[in-house]
């Protein structure tokens, strides 16, 4: 099957480690960073836990075990999700949410039969479509693996203050599905890669439309959405994806295709990634 990719290749500048501020937390607060993973993934993920304390977040860390013994669900994704809205009400700071974990132990939701955690950001108004915080998932079990993507993401980072480097974040409009169950899709080939410069993700988990060449044509609103030029010199991951979906939301003319655009395409990667665009 021929599988379309858009590689967009940011120039990378000096960084602040200062957090960068948002209308998702109150001003002159820090912004807070979940971490939901599992007990055995902890030890993988230190090194990001103080990187992200370094850069000025509040971090906190809730395991899957800890979640899913409080929460009086028989649905694991029903009970992910009641906990992420109750703590929500609770933290009005908190601003991004990185799951750890495939989706043996964090299950995605699905809509309309494919999986997806966009469901997962939806913590507000009941029906509301847009985000409440900016969500993104490492999909991995394996303790090297999630070692690795932490190292990269804060490769990737440091990298920033040192010298001009490229890199890459990959959109894919080949289904990921695989990727929720440590199978490695296309796009999975350069998450997990060690030669290979992607540092996260962007792919849908189905094949939403009846014809290749429309989720082709996602794909390339997505990455016109995420064309530096739209966005100030600075910003992460979740926010720029958030834009790039706002984007295919008003360029879509079907409001049905334009919902499952939002649902369908899920980050793999960390959504408080720190990117340097070139104005």
């Amino acid at each position: 099957m021929k599988r379309f990719f858009f590689l967009l290749f940011l120039e990378i500048f000096h960084v602040s480690l200062i957090a960068q501020t948002s209308t998702l937390a109150t001003q002159d607060s820090r912004p807070e960073y979940l971490l939901i993973t599992s007990q055995n993934l902890l030890t993988s993920l230190d090194p990001l836990v103080q990187w992200r304390m370094e850069s000025g977040f509040i971090v906190t860390i809730k395991t899957s075990e800890e979640i899913f013994s409080k929460q009086n669900f028989s649905s694991p994704s029903f009970a992910l999700k009641n906990f992420l809205r109750e703590y929500f009400q609770s933290r009005p700071n908190l601003m991004y949410v990185l799951l750890a974990g495939s989706s043996r132990t964090l299950p995605p939701q699905y809509e309309e039969g494919f999986p997806s955690d966009y469901g997962y950001s939806l913590l507000g108004i009941e029906d509301d479509i847009w985000p409440d915080v900016y969500l993104g998932r490492f999909p991995s079990d394996k303790e090297e693996e999630i070692a690795f993507l932490a190292r990269k993401t804060i490769d990737y980072e440091e990298k920033e203050q040192k010298e001009k480097i490229f890199s890459a974040i990959l959109i894919s409009s080949d289904p990921g599905v695989g990727m929720f169950n440590q199978e490695l899709s296309s796009g999975g080939e350069f998450l997990f890669s060690q030669s290979l410069e992607a540092v996260a993700i962007i792919s849908p988990s189905s094949r939403i439309f009846p014809q290749h060449q429309a989720s082709f044509q996602e794909g390339a609103l997505l990455a016109q959405g995420i064309s530096p030029t739209l966005f100030s010199p600075a910003a992460r991951l979740g926010q720029i994806l958030y834009r790039a979906k706002t984007h295919v939301y008003r360029e879509k003319k079907e409001r049905t295709k334009a919902n499952h655009v939002l649902y369908a395409y899920n980050l793999f990667g960390d959504p408080a990634l720190l990117l340097r665009l070139n104005k």
